[in-house]
């Protein structure tokens, strides 16, 4: 029996019919994005993704791939000739070579990348998880061995000698050593060699993929955009590449996606599946550019170095179209240096941006940079339709369209809608093939805009084809004035509405010749600021009408013809759409533009958020729309139940996707408030809500201020916001029904405001004042105050040590006009005293992107060995970092140097957790504060009371071991207590800020006070000068002047060790081993090491001042025979390393045994051999024993605790080697690979 199944639809996974796209294909097949190009700016997109492949009519669907972030950057400036087909690679590898590839010049560039580095974070993380799986099970098998050697020892060993027991415990070692193996494991991943060079007509490069030096087997690729071909790593990964090739082929970029977002999106703008057209994106028949502006380093964070060469690859490629599904809160709308380059491009270009608004809703005011904030660029907000909620989410039940509740609302600060058009905001699209699916379903304004863009694509594919002329601001413009209003949506939301392509197609058709069509016609106040709107939401902005000026004027791009300008006329209608706003009837618009006032009268309007435009029509041709808008928002606040302004209560009938808007005057001395939620629906059922609460502050993003909570109650259920408030202005609180959350429900909503308040709100403590008071009142509510103070943050401030301009390469680095971009590099070196989390940011350019004067920030911290521990940008974040000395390098981009050279001195601070808290005494007199007598009791304060406090500063003993004068202590200070059992119900959440200044230490020197000693006479001269001579490239200097004072003084101590330091150099130690022993002998022979030791068998009497001297001379020899030993037996050790030993064969092994085994005892005698300054020397005679048990137990005590050491590293591989543990082996080799290069990895 077949069940009846209903078919699956057509419509609604990739929403077409919503926005006109079908009906508008229908009547304009050809017209389905063909002639259109389109760059999609993005975290990349996978060259290899189904559907991405052709165009429609047969074309290439991606011509160009490139990744502006740099995160796939390879430097490949060494440069080696291969013997037979064969050279070495970075990795240390033989790579081989084709036959078949030309090289005229025989040259090969090399370089070396880690695909941890390079690869997206998911598939990171997908492949530590696999990888992890595979080292276990051959980790398991290791112990497996290991102990079945264990149980057959004793039958293979009846009568044990003392050697046979040490190698039976050191192979219980071995096991005891895979179990601390296993806790440090860490995969340093794939490490791949890469290869570039010139073939003489084309850069080609080519990628280690399978990590077998067989390169012949590889793709050989060239830049992307040439022969568009790309690569696959592997089979486990599925990640394609591309590559482009920079500066003669000093740099090699490797191109893969940081996420699947950007396949996605390019899938929604313009997939094209030929046996599948339901599947097609809105534009199958336009062509893309990939830009990854999404730094793989930051996990997907976009950079402005990635925008800035975004948009050189946009004109280079005559795209006619961006999306960018991307976006951040700012503090400035429509300011800052990225912005100014949109701008040019979209004004000088004619290049369309579109973009996503941002997904910070339902509040006010949370649209994004740039898509929701620029004028230069068309915001999306996301709709949700029922044929989506079908085919999409498998809703239940069918609801009509509506936002998502948390696409983004306007307005923006200045008062601009912010908000240009409504369009589906979800789609399931194709996705990387290293995601493991074909398609995946993902929602939010990235989908919104792609789908817009998509639509916007196939508006230009037909009026390129009908040769009718456009511009950026006439798309923009039919767009809004043929967008259908959706009744579910408020305007904040949709803006003019829903994205109706076809019509807007057959509006630019019908006015494409109309005056000024082509042309921006903008609408600004006529005041300093130039706002966009009017925005009145504060208390004192809404209690009275305002008159405002409003300047209009069309807007002709540099050069137009004089003569178009002296011929502009525009006889305008002016227009209102809300009778609280009044404005004259007439304008007549000249290109020098004009001026008129609107009224805006917000005396009868009711609580809640308003909206009005200003609209100027053609009044000759008024079917044309709107040819400005000019916003007006204008929020009035609720009425509170108390005189005092401090309680508000309601109920709502929510249904699925219902916002709520209240709007509350903050109580002046108010300084947190209480929400509490309490659901009315019947029991048992469960209903979702988003709660958001915004205060709009000056020079900060919305961020700053927000509470965004999702709650999910049933019947009866209850839920408590704690919120601190911003006293004396307007706070939204936005309550909405999720709109997948079925049903109707009852909420009940009741807002409380407190206030304890302090006369100031934050507090600055220093040695120089053993206390500091602040005045503490309860304005609003009776209230219990408890006060409480605490440092919790070490904050450091350094400048840098180093800053360097440089011109940045103008093979990517130039900006769209022409001029070429420079670099600020800034160094800071600092030391971690332990391992710890320590959160880097820089107070000038932090939380800054596109209203920012540099629109890019880009910082790597370093270790001492120089591997890069991490990469960050704009928003500050801790790092874990080990101990040790660390290096962090900053870099600055602009074309104006002069801006670069103000930021040389730019401050890095530092902050690092307390390992415990500090805690500040709060007293209730001054002199109780001095005294650190009795501190301020829990008590109440009737409403209206005040009562002073007096903080203390921290004691000595208490603060941090390594802070130093000039640090500063962070922490917060709160007077409430928790009330009625719920944590911080009776405070001000966060507290308030409070800082320590610490003092200079007593006893404490300038730097550098010191003046240098002198030599004392003719011999102490040069000694100094020997010493200085010691790492000289030439040996005639040195050995002359030791000759010199040997001669004179045949066992001169200080010259013996010179010559042995001068032969023992790390450059150039195994050239000269023999005679490195034959010093080390010297040194010890003048020692007389037994007269030695009989000194320090006796004590010696402090009041004996020759004796005292004698020690001290005494203790200077021991630390130089100490040395000497150490020295000896390294270089003995050295002797029996494979590549010596290919040269100089030990002669007589059982000899140098002997030597090496008494050295060691020797120096066994006056040290540890174990601790971590000698344990080198001890691994040595471990291993030479083959206890490689014990030579690993020792390894893996100090790799953890010490900074990065080549030498632990490499004799951690050995051993592994020598064990026979192959996956121990590998990991270890590849982690050498990367862990100590010769030099920083560069941006």
């Amino acid at each position: 029996m077949t069940a009846d199944v209903a078919p699956f639809p057509q419509v609604g996974i990739m929403p077409k019919q919503e926005v006109g796209a079908l009906r508008f294909l229908e009547k304009h097949p050809e017209f389905d994005g063909r002639g259109v190009v389109i760059a999609i700016f993005d975290t990349g997109v996978d060259p290899g993704a189904a559907g991405l492949q052709t165009t429609s009519d047969g074309k290439p669907k991606i011509i160009d791939v490139i990744d502006g972030t740099g995160s796939g950057d390879v430097k490949t400036s060494t440069v080696r000739e291969a013997t037979n087909h064969q050279l070495q690679g970075l990795t240390g590898r033989t790579l081989k070579l084709s036959p078949a590839w030309a090289n005229p010049d025989g040259q090969f560039h090399l370089g070396l990348k880690s695909a941890y580095s390079l690869f997206p974070a998911p598939l990171v993380s997908r492949m530590k998880r696999e990888r992890r799986k595979r080292w276990g099970e051959a980790h398991r098998k290791t112990e497996e061995a290991l102990r079945s050697q264990l149980v057959d020892w004793g039958s293979k060993h009846p009568k044990p000698t003392v050697e046979d027991k040490k190698s039976r415990a050191d192979l219980e070692t071995r096991v005891k050593q895979l179990k601390v193996v296993a806790q440090q494991y860490d995969d340093p991943g794939p490490i791949y060699d890469c290869l570039v060079f010139y073939d003489g007509s084309a850069w080609r490069a080519v990628v280690d993929t399978d990590e077998d030096g067989d390169l012949a087997e590889e793709k050989l690729l060239t830049n992307f955009r040439a022969e568009r071909q790309f690569a696959t790593f592997d089979s486990e990964s599925l990640l394609n590449f591309a590559v482009n090739i920079f500066d003669e082929g000093k740099r090699l970029s490797i191109i893969c996606e940081s996420g699947a977002h950007g396949t996605h999106v390019a899938g929604i703008t313009a997939g094209h599946f030929p046996d599948h057209p339901e599947q097609n994106g809105i534009a199958p028949g336009a062509q893309i550019v990939s830009v990854k502006i999404g730094d793989s380093r930051l996990g997907g964070m976009e950079t402005g170095a990635g925008l800035v060469r975004g948009l050189r690859a946009v004109i280079e490629n005559h795209c006619d179209l961006i999306n960018m599904s991307y976006g951040e809160p700012t503090t400035t709308p429509n300011r800052g240096r990225l912005v100014e380059l949109f701008s040019e491009l979209v004004d000088k270009h004619g290049v369309i941006f579109v973009a996503s608004a941002g997904n910070a809703g339902p509040a006010l005011s949370t649209v994004g940079a740039p898509g929701g904030t620029t004028s230069a660029i068309i915001g999306v907000g996301a709709f949700v339709s029922p044929e989506m909620m079908a085919a999409e989410y498998t809703l239940r039940k069918q609801l009509p369209g509506m936002p998502y509740t948390w696409t983004s609302r306007g307005p923006t600060f200045d008062g601009d809608l912010g908000v240009d058009i409504f369009a589906p905001g979800g789609a399931i699209a194709p996705v990387p093939g290293w995601t493991l699916q074909g398609s995946m379903r993902m929602n939010g304004t990235s989908m919104a805009s792609p789908n817009a863009c998509g639509s916007v694509a196939l508006l230009l594919s037909g009026m390129k084809a009908n040769s009718t002329p456009y511009s950026p601001y006439s798309v923009r413009r039919a767009l809004k004035n043929t967008a259908r209003r959706i009744d579910a949506a408020d305007v904040f939301a949709q803006g003019p509405g829903l994205v109706q392509i076809d019509r807007a197609f057959d509006h630019l058709t019908a006015h494409a010749a109309a005056v000024g069509e082509q042309l921006p016609i903008e609408a600004r106040l006529a005041n300093r600021s130039g706002a966009r709107g009017v925005y009145l939401r504060e208390p004192h902005e809404v209690d009275r009408p305002t008159e405002t000026s409003l300047r209009v004027r069309p807007v002709f791009p540099k050069g137009a013809d004089n003569k178009n300008k002296v011929g502009f006329q525009l006889r305008l209608a002016i227009q209102s759409t809300a009778e609280w706003v009044t404005t004259g009837q007439f304008l007549l618009l000249t290109q020098g533009g004009g001026t008129f006032s609107a009224h805006v009268d917000p005396s009868d309007l009711s609580p809640g958020a308003h909206f009005a435009e200003v609209c100027g029509y053609d009044s000759d041709a008024p079917d044309r729309g709107p040819l400005f808008r000019f916003p007006i928002t204008v929020t009035i606040p609720d009425e509170s139940e108390s005189d005092d302004g401090s309680r508000f209560s309601g109920q709502t009938t929510f249904q699925p996707g219902q916002v709520e808007r209240h709007f509350v005057a903050v109580p002046a001395d108010a300084t947190w408030a209480t929400l509490k939620l309490r659901s009315r629906t019947d029991a048992g059922e469960q209903r979702t809500y988003v709660v958001h609460t915004v205060q709009i502050v000056s020079g900060r993003s919305y961020r700053a201020t927000e509470n965004r909570r999702y709650v999910s109650l049933k019947g009866g259920e209850d839920n408590v916001h704690v919120l601190p408030v911003l006293a004396g202005r307007t706070l939204e609180v936005c309550m909405a029904q999720y709109w997948s959350s079925l049903g109707t429900s009852e909420l009940e909503y009741e807002l409380t405001f407190h206030g304890i308040l302090p006369d100031d709100n934050s507090l600055t403590l220093s040695a120089a004042e053993p206390t500091v008071s602040v005045n503490v009142a309860a304005p609003l509510y009776r209230q219990r105050i408890a006060p409480t103070a605490k440092l919790t943050t070490h904050r450091t401030t350094l400048s840098p040590t180093s800053a360097d301009i440089k011109p940045l390469a103008p093979s990517r680095d130039v900006l769209p006009n022409g001029r070429h971009l420079y670099v600020l590099e800034l160094t800071y070196n600092f030391s971690q005293a332990k391992s710890g989390t320590v959160t880097p940011s820089f107070p000038l350019n932090d939380d800054l992107l596109y209203d920012s004067s540099f629109g890019t920030q880009l910082w790597s911290i370093f270790d001492a060995g120089k591997h890069r521990i991490t990469t960050d940008d704009i928003f500050p974040g801790s790092v874990k970092l080990r101990q040790g000395k660390h290096v962090l390098k900053l870099q600055l981009r602009h074309d104006n140097v002069a801006k670069l050279e103000t930021m040389k001195k730019a401050l890095l601070t530092l902050d690092r957790p307390l390992s415990s808290p500090v805690s500040l005494g709060v007293y209730g007199s001054r002199a109780a504060a001095v005294s650190r007598g009795g501190r301020f009791p829990s008590s109440l304060l009737e409403r209206g009371e005040r009562v002073s406090l007096w903080v203390g500063v921290p004691a000595s003993v208490s603060l941090p071991a390594g802070a130093a004068g000039g640090d500063i202590l962070l922490g917060t200070v709160t007077y409430g207590t928790a009330r009625d059992g719920r944590r911080q119900s009776g405070q001000r959440p966060g507290g308030f800020p409070v800082q320590y200044v610490i003092p200079n230490r007593e006893g404490t020197k300038p730097r550098g006070a010191e003046s240098p000693k002198l030599p004392a006479d003719e011999t102490a001269f040069r000694i100094a000068k020997l010493k200085s001579l010691i790492t000289a490239a030439d040996d005639s200097q040195f050995n002359r002047l030791a000759e010199q004072i040997l001669k004179e003084h045949s066992e001169h101590l200080p010259t013996l060790v010179a010559q042995l330091h001068r032969l023992d150099q790390i450059k150039n130690r195994k050239q000269h081993l023999p005679k490195v022993v034959t010093a080390a002998d010297a040194v010890i022979a003048r020692l007389h090491p037994k007269e030695l030791a009989a000194h320090f068998g006796t004590n010696v009497n402090p009041g004996d001042t020759k004796a005292v001297q004698l020690r001290k001379t005494m203790n200077d020899h021991k630390a130089i025979l100490i040395d000497t030993l150490y020295r000896k037996g390294r270089a003995l050790g050295y002797m029996e390393l494979p590549d010596v030993v290919a040269r100089h064969p030990v002669e007589d092994q059982q000899a140098h045994d002997k030597a090496f085994a008494e050295n060691f005892a020797e120096l066994a005698r006056w040290v540890d051999t174990t601790a971590r300054e000698y344990v080198l020397l001890h691994i040595r005679r471990e291993r030479r024993q083959a206890r490689y048990g014990n030579a690993l137990q020792l390894l893996n005590k100090y790799i953890p605790s010490s900074e990065p050491n080549y030498w632990y590293i490499k004799k951690r591989r050995d051993v592994f080697e020598k064990l026979g543990w192959t996956h121990c082996w590998e990991q270890e080799k590849r982690r050498l690979m990367i862990q100590f290069p010769k030099e920083y990895e560069p941006f």
